[in-house]
């Protein structure tokens, strides 16, 4: 009688779909400027802050949870963060490779100086949108968020801390 080869592989086979559930994603430059191109949300946030950066987290592949970050850095004292669900699907190009699958969620913090802490951002406010407003100024943006800015007080080497 001949031993059964087939128990031998299912052990293998689950030990690579494991493996593969595992894996983490590594996001490129080219998956961000896609997001640029594509991304309404994105193009909108831009419009309103010129002087931007960009980031793709999260574990990407079969977990599905990678998330858009999108921030800037306002009167060298505020940084204006725009962030969102996305899908990145493995095969794909273009606009049909990048799905925005959440609300936006614009966040507003505060660079403060602590004389032992150094610099710190003081979580501000959030707000919720199904998309980035279309046409909003930054005085709007700010004044939704309840807060009369400081213009002339920067926090010296703020973009040094959060664009790291």
């Amino acid at each position: 009688m001949k031993p059964n080869s087939s128990g031998c592989l299912i052990p293998l086979i689950l030990m690579v779909l494991l493996g593969l559930a595992s894996v983490r994603r590594v996001y490129t430059p080219a998956d961000v400027e896609l997001g640029l191109k594509y991304l309404e949300d994105v193009e909108r946030f831009n419009a309103v802050f010129p002087d931007h950066f960009e980031e793709i987290t999260g574990m990407g592949l079969f977990w599905g949870n990678e998330s858009w970050k999108s921030s800037a850095i306002v009167y060298d004292r505020y940084v204006v963060s725009m962030c969102f669900d996305l899908h990145i699907r493995m095969f794909g190009f273009g606009s049909f490779r990048l799905k925005k699958n959440s609300i936006v969620v614009v966040s507003i913090s505060e660079a403060r100086m602590h004389s032992t802490l150094g610099m710190f951002l003081d979580h501000k406010k959030a707000l919720k949108f199904e998309s980035f407003p279309e046409d909003i100024r930054l005085d709007e943006l700010l004044k939704m968020a309840d807060m009369e800015p400081i213009m002339d007080q920067p926090v010296d080497g703020i973009d040094e801390h959060v664009e790291g």
